[in-house]
């Protein structure tokens, strides 16, 4: 575990109320495991840190993914590209995978909203032992749901709303 203060290289809205941060992080990106989580200082308006699950890692970056709830999340949309952000991290005991012989797993992976977060980083792990990867997605509305253009394009995406746009309806 790791406390930094880490350069922002994009915090970008992939979604209405949702944002992908980047940040150059050598040690923890080094670390961090899938399902791992990072506490965020969010500003003096925010007196706690916030968790934020470790979405993926890329060589020494580390990408967050966020929803905008509060003054802290909200203090975070302002960090502009080479911006200071104080994390500490890794946390937690990440996802425990059995191993499988390469190419025989199917993997089924299920979200809700921003529970998409972790398990991006979580298919780039298990990617070179699957034949197959799916992921369902559960999501209030439309606007509320990870962009398929995110993933890697070999893993299945099927999604549902619960206002009806896409899948089943809420009952």
């Amino acid at each position: 575990m790791k406390q930094e203060n880490l350069r922002s290289d994009s915090n970008n809205e992939i979604a209405p109320g949702t944002r992908l941060m980047w940040l150059q992080a050598p040690e923890i990106a080094r670390q961090a495991q899938p399902g791992q989580f990072v506490m965020v200082a969010c500003g003096e308006a925010a007196t706690l840190r916030r968790p934020i699950s470790v979405h993926t890692v890329d060589g020494e970056k580390l990408a967050l993914l966020y929803m905008v709830v509060g003054k802290g999340t909200e203090w975070l949309t302002q960090r502009a590209v080479g911006s200071a952000v104080d994390i500490l991290g890794p946390l937690g005991n990440g996802f425990k995978v059995a191993g499988q012989p390469n190419g025989t797993l199917s993997f089924l992976m299920i979200a809700g909203g921003i529970g998409i977060a972790p398990l991006r980083f979580l298919i780039e792990k298990v990617k070179p032992s699957c034949r197959q990867i799916i992921v369902l997605q559960g999501a209030a509305t439309k606007t509320k749901l990870y962009p398929k253009e995110l993933l890697p394009p070999e893993v299945s995406l099927t999604v549902a709303t619960e206002d009806g746009f896409r899948g089943f309806t809420k009952d």
